[in-house]
Protein backbone atom coordinates (compact mmCIF):
# COMPACT_ATOMS: atom_id res chain seq x y z
CA UNK A 1 0.00 0.00 0.00
CA UNK A 2 1.12 3.18 -1.29
CA UNK A 3 0.00 6.70 -0.26
CA UNK A 4 -0.19 9.22 -2.85
CA UNK A 5 -1.41 13.63 -3.02
CA UNK A 6 -3.54 15.06 -4.95
CA UNK A 7 -4.53 19.34 -4.93
CA UNK A 8 -6.74 19.83 -7.10
CA UNK A 9 -8.23 16.72 -8.47
CA UNK A 10 -8.89 17.40 -12.63
CA UNK A 11 -8.48 14.09 -14.08
CA UNK A 12 -12.34 12.94 -14.33
CA UNK A 13 -11.65 9.20 -14.85
CA UNK A 14 -10.04 9.08 -11.11
CA UNK A 15 -12.49 11.61 -9.39
CA UNK A 16 -15.16 8.58 -10.74
CA UNK A 17 -12.92 5.82 -9.38
CA UNK A 18 -13.16 7.78 -5.39
CA UNK A 19 -16.00 8.38 -5.97
CA UNK A 20 -17.40 4.47 -5.81
CA UNK A 21 -14.67 4.59 -2.99
CA UNK A 22 -16.73 7.47 -1.21
CA UNK A 23 -20.06 5.57 -2.05
CA UNK A 24 -18.53 2.34 -0.77
CA UNK A 25 -17.39 3.61 2.30
CA UNK A 26 -20.91 5.24 3.24
CA UNK A 27 -22.80 2.50 2.17
CA UNK A 28 -23.97 1.31 5.58
CA UNK A 29 -24.31 4.87 7.26
CA UNK A 30 -27.08 6.31 4.58
CA UNK A 31 -29.58 4.18 6.17
CA UNK A 32 -28.15 4.63 9.82
CA UNK A 33 -28.05 8.19 10.44
CA UNK A 34 -31.21 10.02 10.63
CA UNK A 35 -28.88 13.01 9.01
CA UNK A 36 -27.33 13.02 5.27
CA UNK A 37 -23.30 12.60 6.19
CA UNK A 38 -22.89 11.81 2.10
CA UNK A 39 -22.23 14.37 -0.11
CA UNK A 40 -23.96 14.84 -2.79
CA UNK A 41 -21.70 13.91 -6.37
CA UNK A 42 -21.24 17.53 -7.38
CA UNK A 43 -20.07 18.63 -3.91
CA UNK A 44 -18.04 15.67 -3.78
CA UNK A 45 -16.39 17.04 -7.08
CA UNK A 46 -16.19 20.88 -6.09
CA UNK A 47 -14.68 19.74 -3.11
CA UNK A 48 -11.81 17.90 -5.01
CA UNK A 49 -10.95 20.34 -7.67
CA UNK A 50 -10.82 23.19 -4.71
CA UNK A 51 -7.10 23.98 -4.95
CA UNK A 52 -7.42 24.53 -1.10
CA UNK A 53 -8.37 21.65 -0.15
CA UNK A 54 -4.94 18.40 -0.09
CA UNK A 55 -7.01 14.91 -0.87
CA UNK A 56 -4.65 11.78 0.37
CA UNK A 57 -5.43 8.72 -1.20
CA UNK A 58 -4.02 5.33 0.24
CA UNK A 59 -3.29 2.92 -2.31
CA UNK A 60 -3.11 -1.25 -2.63
CA UNK A 61 -1.92 -1.70 -6.09
CA UNK A 62 -3.91 0.08 -8.70
CA UNK A 63 -7.05 0.33 -5.91
CA UNK A 64 -7.88 3.94 -4.27
CA UNK A 65 -9.08 2.14 -0.82
CA UNK A 66 -9.23 4.68 1.64
CA UNK A 67 -8.73 8.88 1.29
CA UNK A 68 -9.08 11.59 4.05
CA UNK A 69 -9.67 15.10 2.22
CA UNK A 70 -8.22 17.96 4.32
CA UNK A 71 -9.21 21.87 4.03
CA UNK A 72 -6.70 24.27 4.70
CA UNK A 73 -8.85 27.19 4.52
CA UNK A 74 -11.25 26.43 6.58
CA UNK A 75 -13.23 29.48 5.57
CA UNK A 76 -14.10 28.13 2.43
CA UNK A 77 -16.48 25.17 4.34
CA UNK A 78 -19.56 25.59 5.86
CA UNK A 79 -18.50 23.50 8.48
CA UNK A 80 -16.46 25.88 10.58
CA UNK A 81 -16.22 29.19 12.20
CA UNK A 82 -13.43 31.83 11.63
CA UNK A 83 -14.26 33.59 14.44
CA UNK A 84 -13.93 30.77 16.40
CA UNK A 85 -10.36 29.95 15.68
CA UNK A 86 -9.74 33.33 15.83
CA UNK A 87 -10.22 33.86 19.11
CA UNK A 88 -9.43 30.24 20.65
CA UNK A 89 -6.28 29.61 18.30
CA UNK A 90 -5.05 32.75 17.10
CA UNK A 91 -1.65 32.01 15.95
CA UNK A 92 -2.75 29.27 13.99
CA UNK A 93 -5.37 31.30 12.40
CA UNK A 94 -3.83 33.53 11.40
CA UNK A 95 -0.97 31.59 9.77
CA UNK A 96 -3.32 29.45 7.75
CA UNK A 97 -2.50 26.70 9.64
CA UNK A 98 -6.62 25.75 10.88
CA UNK A 99 -7.19 22.81 8.64
CA UNK A 100 -10.52 20.20 8.44
CA UNK A 101 -10.80 16.88 8.07
CA UNK A 102 -13.69 17.30 5.70
CA UNK A 103 -13.79 13.44 5.10
CA UNK A 104 -11.71 10.28 5.83
CA UNK A 105 -13.43 7.40 4.46
CA UNK A 106 -12.42 3.72 4.00
CA UNK A 107 -13.86 0.73 1.97
CA UNK A 108 -15.34 -1.36 3.93
CA UNK A 109 -13.44 -4.57 2.63
CA UNK A 110 -10.18 -3.52 3.44
CA UNK A 111 -11.16 -1.10 7.30
CA UNK A 112 -9.91 -4.31 9.06
CA UNK A 113 -6.49 -4.44 7.61
CA UNK A 114 -5.23 -1.35 8.69
CA UNK A 115 -6.04 1.08 6.00
CA UNK A 116 -6.98 3.74 8.26
CA UNK A 117 -4.13 3.46 10.69
CA UNK A 118 -1.69 3.65 8.07
CA UNK A 119 -3.53 6.49 5.81
CA UNK A 120 -3.53 8.80 9.42
CA UNK A 121 -0.08 7.55 10.28
CA UNK A 122 1.37 9.09 7.04
CA UNK A 123 -1.18 11.61 6.66
CA UNK A 124 -1.00 13.48 10.09
CA UNK A 125 2.65 13.09 10.44
CA UNK A 126 2.96 15.16 7.31
CA UNK A 127 0.22 17.75 8.12
CA UNK A 128 1.84 17.90 12.03
CA UNK A 129 5.31 18.48 9.94
CA UNK A 130 3.59 21.65 8.73
CA UNK A 131 2.39 23.05 11.90
CA UNK A 132 -0.96 22.23 11.26
CA UNK A 133 -3.92 22.22 14.10
CA UNK A 134 -6.35 19.24 12.57
CA UNK A 135 -9.96 19.84 13.64
CA UNK A 136 -12.56 16.92 12.70
CA UNK A 137 -15.76 15.93 14.04
CA UNK A 138 -16.99 12.49 13.87
CA UNK A 139 -20.77 11.75 14.18
CA UNK A 140 -21.93 9.20 16.96
CA UNK A 141 -22.89 6.62 14.13
CA UNK A 142 -18.79 6.79 12.92
CA UNK A 143 -17.83 5.72 16.33
CA UNK A 144 -19.18 2.07 16.89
Amino acid sequence: MFVTRHTPVADIALSDRLWRLYEAAYGTVVAQSPTHEMLFRHEFDDALADPGNRLWVLWDDEDPVAMILIATQIGSTRYLSDAYFVRAFPSHQTRGAVHYIMWLVVHPAVAARGAIIRLAREVLQREAEDGALLVFDAPEIHQP
